[in-house]
């Protein structure tokens, strides 16, 4: 089978979540079948919409450069037709039998009915809530959860992108048109999905809530490659925590290290490991981040590091701090947390309580509530027995090669 594998980044050029794990399900579907990647890059020194064509981990990839130099319009933004011009070119090319679509940020909607046109069987995983909220993760301008798509909920957030900085009727008017002119693409070009992969069952139950059919909506956790890992860790006088992922606000690092500050010990300590992201533009995240530490000495800020290390990374903690503030998907680092033996504080929220069961490798505090993870480490602080106690307890993860034979059986069901 010719499976195209379409996503919004991928690496070496972003190390994030999904862009992981759709390199690990390419590389196993390779062993048995031949897979191709195609994603978005933005060099400004390349020529726009130039694809470029190379093999990264012995994977054929097409690169969209997209730096959003032609964008005139909201619609622009999430659908190109200089875009689905280039697609339809590495879909002549390729000739795939389907195509997995995990993202379309900074590609183009029209994706999938481009496919469709071809006789080719689609798919797409939900990572997030990209489809519904063109910011993705359903956290308003005030950093708080939303309920879900409505006009006029999306165009406070989205106004600088549909209409600028006018505020007039007519200019708000227009911007419910183009909000909703979104709306109706979505729904139209989801018909054109054969089916939908959630990881989670609150992902799925959110998207049906939004009008998606439940019936084209199967949840299936990710998979990990397991050789990747080890339970060792590395022998330290301290108590260890850290949190590991991407510096945003919408991550909740500060409220880690709030948490951390308001526990006393003289042992304790907690690394910050992650490149740092402005969230939507936000700007001085990383200030407040360093002013949050407050010069305490057992914090340290250690940055951005490449993946193939995180092994290295789990093996200096003894806790993963996981305090997001969104509606968390599946988090891949709290899944790579069982898989190093490394227990887990993590925010109720979203489809997190789903993945981290209390007591099962785990112990759950109230989102955005440093309060309540300071009372959490101090537990741990006070009886460490616990930490080994979290550790026999861990779920057990789903390994990449199931992962992908999970998959296969998808494709052959749409492509049948």
């Amino acid at each position: 089978m010719r499976i195209l594998q379409v996503i919004h980044s991928f690496p070496p050029d972003n190390w994030s979540g999904s862009e992981i794990y759709a390199l690990r399900l390419s590389q196993a579907l390779a062993r048995t079948d031949e897979v191709a990647v195609f994603c978005r890059r933005a060099d400004p020194g390349r020529p726009e919409f130039e694809v470029d064509r190379e093999v990264f981990k012995n994977l054929p990839i097409y690169r969209l450069n997209n730096n959003f130099l032609s964008v005139k319009r909201f619609e622009d933004i999430y659908r190109h037709e200089a875009i689905n011009q280039a697609f339809c070119q590495v879909l002549n090319e390729w000739n795939p039998d389907i195509v997995h679509f995990h993202h379309l940020t900074c590609l183009s909607t029209d994706f999938p009915v481009l496919c469709k046109d071809r006789g080719m069987g689609t798919c797409y995983t939900l990572h997030d809530y990209w489809l519904l909220c063109q910011r993705g993760q359903f956290l308003d301008l005030n950093l708080e959860p939303c309920q879900g798509p409505g006009t006029a909920r999306c165009l406070t957030c989205l106004q600088e992108q549909v209409v600028g900085p006018a505020s007039s009727l007519i200019s708000r008017l227009w911007g419910y048109h183009q909000i909703h002119k979104r709306r109706r693409h979505i729904a139209k070009i989801s018909r054109f999905i054969d089916r939908f992969i959630a990881p989670s069952r609150f992902l799925a139950d959110f998207h049906v809530k939004c009008g998606f059919d439940d019936e084209r909506i199967e949840v299936l956790g990710y998979g990990f490659d397991h050789s990747l890992y080890s339970t060792s860790k590395k022998a330290s006088p301290f108590l260890r925590f850290g949190f590991i992922g991407s510096i945003m606000v919408s991550k909740g690092t500060e409220i880690a290290i709030q948490a951390f500050r308001l526990v006393a010990g003289d042992e304790l300590r907690l690394t910050i490991n992650g490149r740092y992201f402005p969230y939507h533009g936000l700007k001085g995240y990383m200030d407040q981040i360093k002013t949050s530490s407050g010069g305490d000495q057992r914090i340290q800020i250690e940055g951005e590091f490449r993946h193939d290390r995180v092994q290295d990374i789990f093996s200096e903690i003894d806790v993963l701090i996981f305090p997001s503030i969104w509606y968390e998907n599946s988090p891949l680092t709290i899944q790579e947390a069982f898989l190093t033996g490394t227990p887990v504080l993590v925010s109720d929220f979203g489809a997190m309580p789903e993945l981290a069961r209390p007591g099962q490798g785990c112990l759950l505090f109230q989102k955005g509530n440093a309060e309540d993870l300071a009372d959490k480490i101090r537990l741990l602080c006070d009886d460490r027995s616990m930490i080994e106690t979290l550790r026999r307890t861990m779920p057990s993860v789903k390994s990449i090669a199931e992962n992908a034979s999970e998959l296969k059986e998808i494709y052959d069901d749409i492509t049948r």
